[in-house]
């Protein structure tokens, strides 16, 4: 992170815990924050604008699949203003059933950025 954090208070993400998003601000933050889970990037938003000495993590740009247009658009609706940036490296792995072989694989589900 760039910039110094604020002081211990509340820090909105899109969660849930475990996500990845979880996975960055628990690192960025500790436990001197509460940390809040939302269940979208709108969520995020709107419990900012309720909770102005709060912080809030967007995702800006994935790399695999570009900017994060939700949250650019979100941002400058709401005029949000950038406090730091931090990054998360982040490696998928295709899992599937003890013996199976990849030429077996008839169809996978996954989230879109994935």
């Amino acid at each position: 992170m760039n910039a110094s954090p604020p002081p211990p208070g509340r820090v909105y993400y899109l969660g849930p815990e475990g996500s990845f998003s979880y996975i960055l601000v628990s690192q960025l933050f500790g436990t001197e924050f509460e940390l809040i889970a939302c269940d979208s990037f709108t969520c995020v938003a709107a419990r900012l604008r309720e909770d102005p000495t709060a912080v809030g993590v967007l995702g800006i740009e994935n790399t695999n699949s570009s900017d994060v247009h939700e949250c650019i658009d979100i941002m400058f609706e709401e005029k949000f203003c950038i406090l730091g940036e931090a990054s998360l490296k982040i490696r998928m792995h295709l899992i599937g059933l003890k013996g199976a072989r990849v030429e077996e694989i008839r169809e996978v589900y996954s989230h879109r950025q994935a």
